[in-house]
C-alpha cells in the first residue's frame, strides 16, 4: 500500500474527500482494492467468530446480544466496504456520483462503530440494568422472608451472622440488598438444618394429606409440607423435645432440606417466601402445630 500510494499522483491533502477527489487517478484503483480487501478480510473473520461465540454463549443473555451486535457492526461495515469499492469501480469508467461519496460512507462509519460499541456494553450496562428491575421484588422478598427467617434465629441464635439489636424488626438494607437477601436465605437453611434433629417423620405424611384434602398441589402443597415439617420441629427444640432417631430416618433428613443447587438467590428465594406464608398463614400449619402441641402436653401429663 505504500509503495502504491508513493506511485499515486496524489498532489494534495485531501482526508476527508480522498475518494471523491482521487478516485480515478492512476494507481489509486489497486490501492483501494488491497485496503478494501483488507478490510474485507478482516471484517468477514471477525464477523464469523463473533456469530460463533455467540452460539457458544448459550444461557448468558447479553453475551450473546454483545456478539450479535458487533457482528451487525461489521456487516454495516462490510456495507462501506462495498459502497466505497463501487465508487472506485464507477470512476474507472466515467461515472460519478449525484452526491457526496465522503457523507454516506461517513454514515455508514458512524453507524457500524456505535452499533459495534454499543454491543460490547452490554456485559456490563445489561446485568445492572437487570439488577435495577429485581430491586422492588428483591425487597418483597426480603420482608416475606422475615418470618421465617426469625424462627430460624430464636430456634439456633448462632446461624445468623450479624444478630440485630431488635430481631423482631425488620430492617430493610440500605444497599447491598443482593448479598443481604443470599445471607437470609443462608441463614434459614442453617436454621432449618439446626432444627432437622427435632422433626417428627409423620409430620409429611399428615400435612401432604390434609393439603391434598384441601386442594392443594404442586409448589402451594410442597410450601405447606415444609413449613408444618419446619414448624413442629421448631416447636419441639423450643421445647427441648426431640424425636428419637428424627434426623436418621428418610422423613426427618427430609425435614426443611434446603435446596442450595437452585438456579439463582431469585428463585431460592421466592420458594421459601412461599414456605414463609405458609408458615404464618397457612391453617393446616396452624392445625398441625395444635395438635402436636396437644400431644405433647398429653404425653408429659
Amino acid at each position: 500500500m505504500t509503495v502504491l500510494f508513493a506511485l499515486a499522483p496524489v498532489d494534495g491533502e485531501e482526508p476527508v474527500r480522498f475518494t471523491d477527489v482521487y478516485a480515478a487517478s492512476p494507481w489509486i484503483p489497486p490501492y483501494m482494492t488491497v485496503y478494501l480487501g483488507y478490510l474485507a478480510v478482516g471484517a468477514s473473520d471477525q464477523i464469523v467468530r463473533a456469530r460463533r461465540y455467540a452460539r457458544a454463549a448459550e444461557g448468558r443473555i447479553f453475551v450473546r446480544a454483545a456478539s450479535n451486535m458487533y457482528a451487525a457492526g461489521l456487516g454495516v461495515a462490510a456495507v462501506y466496504i462495498s459502497f466505497k469499492a463501487g465508487v472506485v469501480t464507477a470512476a474507472q469508467f466515467g461515472h460519478q456520483l449525484p452526491f457526496s461519496e465522503t457523507l454516506v460512507t461517513t454514515v455508514v462509519l458512524v453507524v457500524a462503530v456505535c452499533t459495534a460499541n454499543v454491543g460490547t456494553l452490554f456485559p456490563v450496562v445489561g446485568p445492572r440494568l437487570v439488577s435495577v428491575r429485581r430491586v422492588p421484588r428483591r425487597y418483597r422478598l426480603y420482608r416475606q422472608l422475615h418470618p421465617l427467617w426469625l424462627a430460624c434465629y430464636q430456634g439456633a441464635e448462632h446461624v445468623v451472622l450479624d444478630p440485630p439489636k431488635n430481631p423482631t424488626r425488620d430492617a430493610l438494607p440500605l444497599k447491598g440488598l443482593h448479598d443481604a437477601l443470599y445471607r437470609r436465605i443462608i441463614e434459614i437453611f442453617d436454621g432449618m438444618r439446626a432444627v432437622r434433629p427435632y422433626a417428627d417423620p409423620s409430620v409429611t405424611e399428615i400435612a401432604t394429606t390434609r393439603a391434598r384434602e384441601a386442594g392443594l398441589a404442586g409448589g402451594d402443597l410442597d410450601a405447606v409440607v415444609q413449613a408444618a415439617q419446619f414448624a413442629v420441629a421448631f416447636d419441639a427444640k423450643r421445647n427441648g423435645r426431640s424425636i428419637a432417631g428424627g434426623a436418621s430416618t428418610e422423613s426427618g433428613a427430609q425435614c426443611a432440606e434446603p435446596r442450595r443447587a437452585a438456579a439463582n438467590t431469585d428463585t431460592e428465594a421466592a420458594r421459601l417466601a412461599a414456605i414463609a406464608q405458609a408458615f404464618t398463614g397457612s391453617p393446616i400449619v396452624t392445625d398441625i402445630r395444635s395438635d402436636y402441641a396437644a400431644m405433647t402436653r398429653s404425653t408429659s401429663s
